[in-house]
């Protein structure tokens, strides 16, 4: 292929992506880079996953003074827009941003050309809103959100009430199925034992009990994970599953989750089993199989953000960071002892957890700007601005 901007010769370069492998090319002169169709969400997905398409051409787009080198026909100049930034996390609101981004597109294979340089600027033009309208002090929320987000006070109150946290905004691609199918089977296992006319004797015979599944019990390692001791028990452990599931269920795919649930699980119990050998309490609660999803998570999406109260002072996490201290919390209940919590099997399921997902992570690196563009021409790393007042660093905890 012939470089658009300095008509030299391109080379190739290969990228694996969620979305497979994929060949980009590059001109070495000017550090330009083509995207066939898709290439480039696909690409910059692996670095983010609030991409937002770059969509079609418009009327009001102008024609370019370059060539699309597969076609050989005159490109469009399109203008996306980075207003959407000026009330993101990642600015304080002093800065100066640029009106917008210009690309070059085929109309006719809607390829695109970046010109050296530009790969980090699009990343910040097609990031989605980051924030819950909670979070964001002075600004509305984009309009595709109003629907979706609940107002400030209610988010405020049920992180004050509850003491859970927020997920801040990680998109996803497709429905949970299996993370819904599992909410599902969980609601309608508490139903049969809250209509149950002999509760302790079906819990005896479902739940785990370290004594005798070690014996060789089978079925009690499955049915623990779908019973649950009460109803603030089963809305917390569900709450989780859908806050962290969701994601991981899109990144992994059904199969993939279902084996990474099933045997975080069971991991759990078994170390549960193996530390209390003797016990004959029954162990129930799919704590131990969401532990493993809560790993996942951290590994799959480490720049992704929590928002919790503490008291009343909002405190933004990052996620690995408040599941490693709910990891710290799981080691000094479980060293205290006298408590009815399965802390053992929250610790082997989130090992678990960490361990499958570690070896179904991304391998790329995430500033991918690197490889395709000298240093001189970077414009910063594909993650965002680390940029932030006093204000904002003594309530973000890394």
């Amino acid at each position: 292929m012939i470089c658009p901007r300095c008509q030299n010769g391109m080379r190739a370069a290969i990228e694996a992506t969620p979305a497979g492998s994929i060949e980009l090319d590059y001109c070495p002169n000017c550090r330009g880079i083509w995207f066939d169709r898709g290439e480039l969400e696909a690409l910059l997905l692996q670095v983010r996953s609030d991409i937002l398409p770059i969509g079609l051409p418009e009327s009001s787009d102008q024609p370019a003074e370059r060539r699309c080198p597969h076609h050989n026909i005159l490109m469009l100049e399109r203008r996306l827009s980075t207003a959407r930034l000026r009330s993101s996390m990642y600015t304080t609101g002093n800065e100066s941003l640029p009106d917008g981004v210009s690309i070059d597109q085929c109309p006719a294979c809607l390829g695109i050309w970046l010109d050296g340089g530009e790969l980090g600027q699009i990343t910040q033009a097609m990031r989605a809103p980051s924030l819950h309208p909670l979070l964001k002090p002075s600004a509305e929320p984009p309009p595709h959100l109003e629907s979706d987000r609940p107002t400030s006070g209610l988010l405020w109150a049920f992180m004050f009430l509850t003491g859970l946290p927020v997920e801040q905004w990680q998109p996803r691609k497709r429905f949970p199925v299996v993370v819904l199918s599992i909410i599902i089977l969980c609601v309608m296992m508490f139903g049969v034992e809250m209509g149950s006319s002999h509760p302790t004797e079906l819990v005896q015979a479902l739940g785990l009990v370290p004594k005798r599944a070690l014996a060789g019990a089978l079925l009690p390692w499955f049915s623990h994970m779908f019973l649950h001791g009460g109803l603030w028990h089963l809305i917390g452990n569900l709450y989780f599953l859908w806050v962290f599931g969701d994601n991981v269920e899109d990144r992994l795919g059904k199969s993939r989750f279902v084996m990474l649930y099933l045997a975080s699980g069971l991991l759990a119990g078994l170390l549960q089993c193996l530390i209390q050998s003797h016990s004959e309490m029954p162990v129930v609660g799919a704590s131990g199989a969401i532990s493993g999803v809560m790993a996942a998570y951290a590994i799959l999406f480490p720049n992704a953000r929590l928002v919790s109260l503490i008291w009343v002072v909002q405190v933004q996490w990052k996620t690995s960071t408040y599941l490693g201290v709910w990891l710290l919390l799981q080691f000094l209940g479980a060293s205290m002892g006298g408590s009815n919590v399965a802390w053992w099997a929250h610790i082997g399921g989130f090992a678990a957890g960490a361990a499958i997902a570690w070896q179904w992570r991304s391998t790329h690196r995430e500033d991918l700007t690197s490889k395709l563009l000298p240093p001189q021409s970077t414009p910063g790393n594909l993650s965002p601005s680390s940029a932030k007042t006093d204000s904002e660093r003594k309530l973000t905890w890394y």
